[in-house]
């Protein structure tokens, strides 16, 4: 998939989620996702940022860069999936995480999951 197309797939599932935020802002389907997790167990960015909860990491993903995602996410492991799983409990979310190919793909998979789309 080609660079291009894979902003277009995140600038759509962005704007399905805000048209989604606007329209369901205190519904339980979506607080699920900004349950944040304890300072303990927040998630610390090899880059000094951290990130406390899965909608969070939807952000983090977007703005981070390849070499940052790359030290958590690689052949060996991948500590976004570990955390989704570990300290929010969603197997099937840390799966997907687990699969993607690259952040922008981690990104769209987190989004589409919020969206009830994947």
């Amino acid at each position: 998939m080609t660079a291009k197309k894979q902003n277009q797939k995140i600038k759509n599932a962005k704007e399905s989620g805000k048209k989604l935020c606007e329209e369901f802002e205190n519904d339980e389907t979506l607080e699920k996702f900004r349950q944040f997790a304890p300072e303990s167990k927040q998630f610390w960015v090899c880059n000094g940022s951290n990130i406390s909860h899965i909608e969070g990491l939807s952000d983090a993903f977007e703005s981070m860069d390849d070499p940052t995602y790359d030290y958590h996410a690689n052949g060996e492991k991948n500590d976004f999936s570990n955390w989704v799983r570990d300290v929010h409990g969603d197997e099937k979310l840390a799966e997907k995480i687990k699969n993607a190919n690259n952040r922008k793909d981690a990104q769209i998979r987190v989004l589409k999951y919020m969206l009830n789309k994947e």
